[in-house]
């Protein structure tokens, strides 16, 4: 998980992608998340289906998560590590998974994530 490039960003670059890292094997595991959204649930159903998830661990994240976006604090390292531990608990394949998951899990770290909004070249009202 950690590369140079983890290792060599900046903190809020980092806490950023780490969370879209987070959503991304969330959406592999078909659960269908988003930041502040039905997060009691989401913990539940997470509860439900990973061993090594506990109860509440899924909506102290998703409190991070949001004091980082909204509240633009930096976390501390601790803080920090707590998001990187609930990734390496999404990443392992739970007992029983196909082996078609376990390749999407293992291989799912090269695709590419976007954590920028994308930019719009023409407006759909252009003026003349």
């Amino acid at each position: 998980m950690w590369c140079w490039r983890t290792i060599r960003c900046r903190r809020s670059r980092r806490i950023r992608r780490t969370e879209a890292r987070i959503y991304q094997y969330l959406c592999l595991w078909g659960i269908d998340a988003g930041l502040g959204w039905e997060t009691a649930a989401t913990d539940a159903e997470l509860a439900r289906r990973f061993p090594a998830v506990e109860p509440g661990e899924y909506t102290r994240v998703c409190h991070l998560i949001e004091k980082h976006i909204y509240g633009e604090i930096l976390l501390s390292p601790y803080e920090e590590r707590t998001l990187n531990h609930f990734l390496e608990k999404l990443m392992e394949p739970v007992p029983g998974c196909s082996w078609k998951m376990r390749l999407k899990l293992r291989y799912a770290c090269l695709r590419r994530v976007n954590t920028k909004k994308k930019k719009r070249k023409h407006s759909a009202f252009q003026q003349k």
